[in-house]
């Protein structure tokens, strides 16, 4: 397979979702929007912070201060959900309403679940040294309601990297919590949370952020930087899991489109089990063997403090011929989005 990577757009700073009805992205405050063949737009703003907010024009000071660090998902019903600065808003055309406050600046992108009824679950995703309870949150269909429907007892899980709907399994959750031996499971739930049970051991082998749906299996690559990395899947019947190959870094963000091709892509960080200087775009047909088909080296600020070399990809549902990547810490691509299209005929 070959990409083609569009010039990066200095105007996007993230993009945080892409489906049918067209794309949703973020710089600084902004929050953008452009429909299918159509231009970028802003359509609202996040609330400005004292003080944190003034240098916002100047990439490393945004990078120092992760001033860029937020979420915005809108559903589908046509509604408006973002998250900056630790409070979940909704927004009533471009005027933000705070609802609550949450642990953590923001979530992780494709961290959100939007279920059946249109509800939405999220989890907290912050530093957590002193090991405080993580909360599972619940926004109704309208935005106009919260609950916190689970919490995880400290100190089993330091913090929840996303919440995924099963395509195959209507009304299940799986839920990634990491991050150091004893807290990486994969959390299955049901929409009520009646029901919860915790998959794994703890170890780094159920590490992941990222995961990919089949009618048998589900699939994953880990996200460790103490271990190795490697390609896993677990089936669903037995719950026995097979170990495929392994990574030379840890992977993020995993999805697939909306013609069958998986996605996923890889981060630069410090640790045993990241082997390489390079975040990579990666693709497969299988979710188990995987070809790089992008890689960008890690710029030369330091990780502690101006973060970590990495590609994120966003919610929605798009095609291989047409999804963005949002750059972070790398070479030519940082704090900016670039649309991709990748080639499969010769796959």
């Amino acid at each position: 397979m070959k990409l083609r990577i569009d010039p990066p757009n200095p105007h996007l700073e993230i993009v945080h979702h892409h489906d049918e009805r067209g794309v949703w992205a973020t710089k600084g405050r902004r929050i953008l929007f452009r429909p299918p063949d159509g231009s970028w737009s802003e359509i609202a703003r996040f609330p400005r912070r004292v003080l944190k907010d003034l240098p916002i024009g100047v990439r490393l000071a945004s990078r120092l201060l992760r001033l860029g660090k937020c979420n915005v998902y809108p559903t589908r019903s046509g509604r408006l959900l973002g998250i900056r600065g630790g409070v979940v808003y909704r927004f009533d055309g471009d005027e933000p309403v705070a609802l609550f406050g949450i642990r953590g600046d923001c979530v992780m992108n494709r961290a959100i679940a939007e279920t059946r009824d249109g509800s939405l679950f999220f989890g907290e995703y912050f530093t957590n040294p002193t090991l405080r309870r993580v909360r599972i949150h619940r926004v109704s269909p309208e935005l106009d309601g919260h609950e916190v429907v689970y919490t995880f007892d400290s100190p089993r899980v330091y913090h929840v990297h996303a919440i995924h709907t099963d395509p195959h399994e209507p009304g299940r959750l799986w839920i990634p919590t990491g991050d150091f031996p004893g807290q990486c499971y994969l959390v299955e739930a049901d929409e009520s949370f009646e029901t919860v049970q915790f998959r794994g051991d703890g170890s780094q082998l159920w590490r992941m952020v990222g995961v990919l749906f089949q009618r048998d299996r589900i699939c994953w690559i880990t996200d460790s930087h103490l271990e190795t990395n490697r390609v896993v899947t677990m089936d669903r019947a037995s719950g026995e899991l097979t170990v495929h190959g392994e990574r030379d870094a840890s992977t993020w963000y995993a999805a697939e489109t909306s013609d069958g091709v998986y996605l996923g892509t890889t981060t630069v960080e410090p640790g045993a089990g990241i082997a390489t200087d390079q975040s990579r775009i990666i693709v497969s047909r299988d979710g188990v063997s995987w070809q790089a088909v992008a890689g960008f080296e890690k710029d030369s600020w330091p990780m502690r403090g101006f973060g970590f070399g990495a590609l994120h990809l966003p919610s929605g549902r798009y095609s291989s011929s047409s999804f963005w990547v949002t750059g972070e810490g790398v070479k030519g691509f940082d704090g900016t989005s670039r649309h991709c299209s990748l080639e499969t005929s010769a796959a």
